[in-house]
């Protein structure tokens, strides 16, 4: 695991695979990492108010903000990790890049619409930019104020931005926007295949084997 390779000890994981001892474990922490923020953040900020333990937002989508991550979760320790932080980084880097080189220039100059749960409608555009692809389009289902202040770093100023839209909405959006791709959850996808959208309809998934909800380091 990434951070095991920096030098970090990850002494729980809420939800993905968390053991009760890990639950009880947790506020022994010396920093938790929140990665589902819409989930989680009430019990980072509970943590906070009862056990002084610090918490900050990280994204593991895509080789950019996975080294920035990276390097943000590293800053909050000594110079040793730090050192390890910029090792771990550029030992991965290579296979980075070959995934880019392989992919980017099949995919360059795609457009994208999003329409997924959680944070993913902020959290995965620097993917698909790592990737030439452009999201003109993004939206929540249960998103609140912080959730769309929050988003608005990750895009351009002319990017759509939907909340809650219901299927026919979302068809319209489409239709107005024209995306080479839509990247959206199981139920949605139907839609988009009788609009002719049958190659082109991305189910985006969390893997949960590598990748957790909510660390504390």
């Amino acid at each position: 695991m990434l951070l095991e390779e920096m030098g970090l000890r990850v002494v729980a994981q809420w939800s993905g695979d968390g053991t009760m001892n890990e639950l009880i474990q947790g506020p022994a922490a010396k920093l938790v990492l929140i990665h589902c923020y819409r989930s989680m953040n009430y019990i980072c900020r509970s943590l906070e108010e009862t056990y002084g333990l610090p918490w900050m937002e990280f994204n593991f989508f895509g080789p950019h903000k996975i080294a920035a991550s990276l390097r943000e979760i590293a800053a909050k320790f000594d110079k040793k990790i730090q050192d390890n932080a910029e090792k771990v980084i550029a030992k991965y880097q290579a296979t980075m890049d070959a995934v880019l080189k392989k992919f980017r220039p099949r995919l360059e100059g795609n457009t994208v619409m999003l329409y997924v749960g959680g944070l993913r409608p902020r959290h995965v555009v620097p993917a698909f930019e790592d990737l030439g692809i452009k999201v003109v389009g993004t939206g929540y289902e249960f998103g609140h104020n912080d959730d769309y202040k929050r988003t608005a770093d990750y895009i351009d100023n002319a990017t759509i931005i939907y909340d809650d839209v219901t299927a026919y909405e979302f068809e319209k959006f489409v239709e107005a926007t024209k995306p080479d791709l839509i990247a959206s959850g199981i139920k949605e996808k139907y839609v988009f295949q009788k609009m002719d959208y049958k190659y082109n309809v991305v189910r985006l998934i969390l893997s949960t084997k590598y990748l957790y909800k909510f660390l504390c380091v």
